[in-house]
């Protein structure tokens, strides 16, 4: 009995484990399309634009990459849910 509940928390640990890396990568899909279509739509303007295009973009992918970490950090249990 001790053993088949120790392997049920290991196989609902692991789980959890595969839905945080399965957001982190779909947040990381989501951001790298989001900048491939920042640099499409730069095409054809001038270069400050562009630059400015870029700033934005890597102002939105290190959003998301904390937000990513913050609910990482929450769906471990690392933080509290008021905290989160």
């Amino acid at each position: 009995e001790l053993l088949r509940n120790a392997a049920l928390i290991d196989q609902q640990k692991i789980r959890e484990q595969l839905r945080s890396r399965e957001e982190t990568l779909k947040n990381d899909n989501v951001a790298a399309r989001a900048s491939n279509e920042a640099e499409l739509l730069g095409y054809g303007q001038g270069e400050r634009a562009r630059e400015r295009m870029r700033e934005l973009q890597q102002i939105r992918d290190s959003f998301r990459q904390k937000d990513a970490d913050l609910q990482s950090q929450y769906q471990t249990g690392d933080i509290s849910e008021d905290f989160y």
